[in-house]
């Protein structure tokens, strides 16, 4: 009886089972991109400068600030509809200081991470991965 060969594995010279042969052809070489150039004059903000027009972008901030709009945000400030906090922003304080805690306790600094995780469940008091961190501490 002949062996004969796997699928995907091609006989060697003598008859011989071995690995498929694998012939490589040459590829012509890749183009690279031209290199990036700088933003044209009609549209500067295209940069990826942060230093660029750092002077005028600032003093464009503090026009918006003292603005038209800022004699309406002072009004709901003074009148209290203007509220700093919302779910997300809990949820999100919740989970920076489950972060802190679980960073906390890497570095052996045992205090901190329980009351970073303390704070975290008080906030958010289903957060399994809380738990779990708050518990290794504990032990």
């Amino acid at each position: 009886m002949k062996a004969r060969p796997r699928a995907g594995v091609t006989p060697n010279k003598g008859g011989a089972v071995g690995p498929p042969r694998l012939y490589f052809t040459a590829r012509p070489p890749r183009v690279r991109a031209s290199p990036v150039r700088p933003p044209s004059e009609a549209n500067p903000s295209k940069a990826l400068n942060p230093s660029a027009n750092a002077q005028e972008r600032a003093a464009a901030a503090q026009r918006a600030i003292a603005g038209g709009l800022s004699a309406e945000v002072r009004a709901k400030l003074d009148a209290g509809e203007l509220i700093g906090s919302s779910a997300d922003f809990e949820t999100i304080m919740a989970e920076l200081r489950r972060d802190n805690g679980i960073r906390a306790l890497y570095y052996d600094m045992f205090q901190v991470s329980r009351d970073n995780l303390e704070e975290s469940l008080l906030i958010r008091s289903n957060d399994p991965l809380t738990h779990f961190y708050y518990g290794k501490v504990l032990s």
